[in-house]
């Protein structure tokens, strides 16, 4: 019961997340909002589905459960923070002063 409770908290994070994200206007703002999804919903469904007896039926699955929770907990700031990076102004003004820019 508790992990299916954990389990739908991160759900709520993640679809509550999203829809912050959909409304928002800049992009900055959007990549912002973006984290709570990475942070706080993937810890919540990671431990719900640990918890849970029906989502695994060995230690196999939990160790499966627990690598992908611990890839998408450190990857998703780091995509947010490559993102951002990118799409700094200075460094797109850099790149069209460059000619780097198609059309």
């Amino acid at each position: 019961m508790t992990g299916l409770v954990l389990v739908w908290a991160g759900v709520a994070v993640a679809v509550a997340a999203a829809l912050r994200v959909a409304f928002a206007a800049r992009l900055h703002a959007r990549l912002h909002l973006s984290g709570p999804a990475a942070v706080l919903a993937a810890p919540l469904v990671t431990a719900g589905l640990l918890l849970a007896p029906a989502a695994r039926t060995s230690g196999h699955d939990a160790a499966k459960i627990a690598i992908i929770g611990a890839l998408v907990m450190l990857g998703g700031p780091a995509c947010v923070v490559a993102t951002a990076r990118a799409a700094h102004p200075r460094r797109l003004a850099a790149r069209d002063r460059e000619g780097g820019r198609d059309g």
